[in-house]
Order: structure tokens, then sequence, then C-alpha cells
């Protein structure tokens, strides 16, 4: 994917709500245009709303699902990741 070692940061930092936001979309103009940051944006808070919104729901996957769910979080690794919303230090 063309950038996507850009994107990767330009979604982080925006999840993170980093310091270096600004400097991280001015990069992605530079390096794009202005619409692929204003398309990227839209998807970066499109998944925002919909954790959401699940999350204020209590929305939770069926049972059956568990396990599925299981298989691609080992295959892609995402325990692995550290959630934005735990601090590192629990």
């Amino acid at each position: 994917m063309p950038h996507a070692e850009l994107l990767t940061r330009f979604v982080d930092a925006a999840a993170k709500r980093s310091d270096d936001l600004p400097d991280v979309r001015d990069e992605l103009i530079a390096a794009t245009d202005e619409a692929t940051m204003i398309d990227a944006s839209a998807i970066i808070a499109a998944f925002e709303m919909m954790t959401r919104i699940a999350d204020g729901t209590g929305t939770t996957h069926p049972s059956d699902r568990v396990e599925t769910l299981k298989v691609v979080r080992d295959e892609l690794g995402l325990d692995d990741f550290q959630s934005a919303r735990v601090p590192a230090d629990s």
C-alpha cells in the first residue's frame, strides 16, 4: 500500500492525540495530498465512533465467534498491542 508507514503513523498520532499529530498530518499532505489526509481522517473518525458506540452499548461478540476471533487475534498478533485505554504499567 502506498504510504502505509506514514498512514500508520498518522493513525497512531490521531488515536493517541499525540503532540506530533500536526507534524505527521503535514507530512502526509506533503507526501500525498490534502484529500488523502481528509479521507484518512474520516476513516479514523468512523472507527473511533464505532468503537464508542459498541463500548457504550455493551456490545459483545457471540460466544461462537470468540474462538474464531482468537484465531484472527493470534494470526495478526493483536494481543501483543498495548491498549490505549489501559496504562502501560497496569
